[in-house]
């Protein structure tokens, strides 16, 4: 297993998510033990994300590299995210427009 490290963004498979491996940033280690944020996100962005959850769990659980299928279901997953805040982005600018 590759060698973990703070800020790295890696994976974790998590029920209810039909199998897809979700995205996740170690922002702790103790041992064989890790915390974790959902998302992917520098020590940088975290700056600003003071609110976000912390999860901890067992360093075997987390996935430093994904196959290519599940490249391709993560990358349809996030398509499907953007074209939703894009549809919302649309449908406030008709609103601000009072285009209703």
């Amino acid at each position: 297993m590759e060698e973990l490290r703070m800020y790295g963004h890696y994976y974790k498979m998590v029920k209810g998510y039909g199998g897809i491996p979700r995205k996740v940033t170690v922002v702790g280690i103790d041992g064989d033990m890790v915390t974790i944020i959902y998302g992917h996100y520098t020590r940088e962005d975290l700056k600003y994300w003071g609110g976000l959850i912390k999860m901890r769990c067992n360093k075997q659980k987390i996935i430093t590299r994904v196959t290519e299928k599940q490249k391709k279901q993560i990358d349809k997953e996030n398509a499907k995210i953007q074209k939703i805040i894009d549809e919302a982005d649309e449908a406030l600018q008709r609103f601000k427009n009072g285009q209703h």
